[in-house]
């Protein structure tokens, strides 16, 4: 989804933040969508899909929606970068 939008306009504002987003990040997603956080992502991404279809016509809501939803990105990556931090260090075995 964040690649077709990113596709719709390359010189925008808001197409820059998407696709600065969503190459840069995508194992970064993928790992918030299988934590304990995928309720909340999965509804904030139906909320930016929901807005999709209105981009020409109100592209503040859907810039809104948008940042939004980066925005709850951003706060899940501390813990899910902890998490993977914490399975990285239990696959390694002990020495002793």
């Amino acid at each position: 989804m964040f690649a077709v939008m990113a596709q719709g306009s390359s010189s925008c504002e808001l197409c820059q933040i998407i696709e600065k987003f969503s190459f840069d990040s995508h194992p970064l997603r993928m790992e918030i969508a299988a934590s304990e956080l995928s309720p909340g992502f999965e509804g904030s991404l139906a909320r930016l899909t929901e807005v999709m279809p209105h981009f020409g016509k109100t592209p503040d809501v859907v810039k809104s929606a948008l940042m939004n939803h980066l925005d709850f990105e951003e706060r899940a990556i501390p813990g899910v970068l902890q998490e993977l931090s914490s399975r990285r260090l239990a696959s390694f075995p002990l020495i002793t």
